[in-house]
Formats: structure tokens, C-alpha cells, sequence
């Protein structure tokens, strides 16, 4: 996938949204008392800055507790974004049964004997939520491009990513700011927690780009 300029100010990263969460140190990082209290935070922190014409990536655990995806489904509409691409986290409730409903419709669409959805899995997988509204299952990995520089976007922080040593960004969550060489503030690399608990909002990709632009990268650890 390439993002090209006129693409930056409506094409936005974010991660470990943790909708219907209700952990201590969540709700403390985002000043609320319950899980209803943290969805509608993020809800609100999203909408912000998003618009209903965005494309967004989200990096992983969207959502808590969903067994049945109803949560899930009530939030992706309410969310601002044209397409959203969603990453695997470690926390996939929710989420992971709606894919589930999409590549089990896949398979049956082919006539496949085995159409339950659960022994394969197929990417990109996209499934209209709502009105204008899609959300595109991407796996646990992808990249994209911006011109020259390859974007590396993971749930979990990579050390040696791809074309590091050649300025690749890397986008990842799972954090929470915890580990300050990959925060906003302390990163001494082309490496982000976009984590919404570090940014407090999605982050458009001009600001991705104006802030990895500023910082050096080290290619002592990538001959490639």
C-alpha cells in the first residue's frame, strides 16, 4: 500500500484502543472509573481528530471481553473512518469473531466443504460494518510506503525491522509508554508507539512523518 502526500492529513495510526476494558491502569492513564467511562474516552479521543472520510490502521487490541463481537460492532460505527485496517494484538476479543463471521461467509461464497473459518486464515479480509464503513483484517504484520520510506507497522516493538538501517519507520503499541525508547519523547530511533495511551489521539500521518523526520536512525544493526 502506498500513502501518498495528499494522503497524510486523512490517513492516521493508532493502537491498543482496549475498548470495554476496565484494568486500574488503564482507566487511571485515561482518567475514567469504568468500562463504559473507557469506551466512550476513546470514542470521543478518536472522533477528534479522525474524520468520517479517514482510513486508519489500528495496531492491535481494539477490544476487551466481546465473546460475541456485539461491543465491537456498536463501537465501528460510531467510530469516525472510511476504511479501517486492523492489526492483531494479544488482546483480540471482539474483533477476532467478527473475522471469524468474515472468512466463514469467504469460504461459503466458494462452495468450500470446511466454511466454518477456523482452520484458515485469509488476508486481507474486509467487512462493511456500516454506511461508508469498512474494516480490513491485515494479519499480524504489514507494511506500506510513503515515496522512499517503507512503514513497518506490528503490535509489539521490533528491534531489526525491515530496512531499518535505510530510515524505515516503525510503528507498534502494546507499551502504554512504559518503554521510553520507543515514545514520542525518548525515541532514538524511526520507531513509535502509537499507542493511544501515548498519543492520546490517532496521529495523521503527516505528523508520523514530520516527527520521524526529525529523528536520526542507526543501520548498525541492518546491512540489508
Amino acid at each position: 500500500m502506498k500513502i501518498k502526500n495528499n494522503a497524510l492529513d486523512l490517513t492516521f495510526a493508532t493502537a491498543d484502543a482496549h475498548i470495554n476494558h476496565n484494568h486500574p491502569d488503564i482507566l487511571r492513564m485515561r482518567g475514567v472509573s469504568t468500562r463504559e467511562e473507557n469506551t466512550e474516552w476513546v470514542i470521543n479521543q478518536w472522533n477528534s481528530v479522525v474524520p468520517e472520510d479517514g482510513t486508519v490502521f489500528h495496531l492491535g487490541d481494539f477490544c476487551f471481553t466481546d465473546p460475541d463481537n456485539s461491543i465491537t460492532k456498536s463501537v465501528l460505527k460510531r467510530l469516525n473512518y472510511k476504511t479501517l485496517y486492523m492489526l492483531w494484538g494479544n488482546h483480540n476479543s471482539g474483533a477476532s469473531q467478527l473475522y471469524r463471521e468474515a472468512t466463514q461467509h469467504f469460504f461459503k461464497s466458494l462452495g468450500a466443504k470446511d466454511s466454518n473459518g477456523t482452520k484458515y486464515e485469509v488476508y486481507p479480509m474486509s467487512v462493511s460494518v456500516g454506511r461508508n464503513k469498512t474494516v480490513t483484517f491485515v494479519g499480524d504484520y504489514f507494511e506500506a510506503s510513503h515515496y522512499s520510506n517503507l512503514i513497518v507497522m506490528f503490535h509489539y516493538a521490533i528491534r531489526n525491522w525491515n530496512k531499518k538501517g535505510k530510515g524505515a519507520w516503525h510503528l507498534c503499541g502494546h507499551s502504554h509508554g512504559n518503554d521510553r525508547y520507543i515514545t514520542k519523547e525518548g525515541a532514538a530511533n524511526r520507531v513509535l508507539d502509537c499507542g493511544i495511551d501515548t498519543l492520546r489521539v490517532p496521529w495523521s500521518f503527516r505528523q508520523i512523518k514530520e516527527w520521524m523526520l526529525a529523528r536520526t536512525f542507526n543501520d548498525s544493526h541492518d546491512h540489508h
